[in-house]
């Protein structure tokens, strides 16, 4: 295999990791969204009040989010991944910039589909709602806040492979 070759291998296994980390992001705003629209499904009432209480815990994604990502690089899966801080900040933009908005995204999902499912509430009426309540601000908010801390989370995790590399060359 020539050095090229080699390089472009491990590129693709650092998009893959960049990937793996996205999904574990999308997993955590589906089981989110998933827990809003029980919430709205509890409290009843209207379309509006089932969706005011399905979008109340949509800004808990601002923690969620990072925290796994935090978790996530606590032990990275290969150091070769975090050698160098451009695939450091590869994986993490992938992993918070992608899983991020998909995870904005998804939570929609079951929040808007249980009320539906469960509480026999319009389709179109109860995504309106939600949407409107959620509103357009919220998901730039959680889907930046994602893509900083994935970066973040890629950087800090560079370092600290580069520093327990340096002690294991002593």
């Amino acid at each position: 295999m020539t050095p090229g070759e080699e390089e472009l291998t491990i590129t693709r296994q650092v998009v893959r990791a960049g990937f793996s980390e996205a999904a574990v992001l999308v997993i955590g705003g589906v089981i989110l969204g998933g827990i809003g629209g029980l919430w709205g499904v509890a409290a009843g009432g209207s379309i509006a009040d089932i969706a005011a209480d399905a979008a109340k815990p949509y800004l808990a994604m601002v923690v969620l989010l990072p925290a796994l990502l935090v978790l996530l690089n606590f032990t990275p899966p290969k150091l070769a991944y975090f050698e160098t801080l451009a695939r450091a900040l590869t994986v993490g933009g992938i992993a918070g910039g992608i899983g991020g908005v998909i995870a904005a995204l998804g939570y929609f999902v079951p929040a808007a589909n249980l009320p539906i499912i469960l509480g026999g509430k319009n389709a179109s009426d109860m995504y309106d709602a939600l949407r409107g309540e959620v509103g357009f601000v919220r998901v730039l908010i959680v889907v930046i806040v994602s893509l900083v801390a994935g970066l973040a989370a890629g950087a800090l995790t560079h370092y600290r492979v580069a520093a327990y590399q340096r002690m294991q060359q002593r």
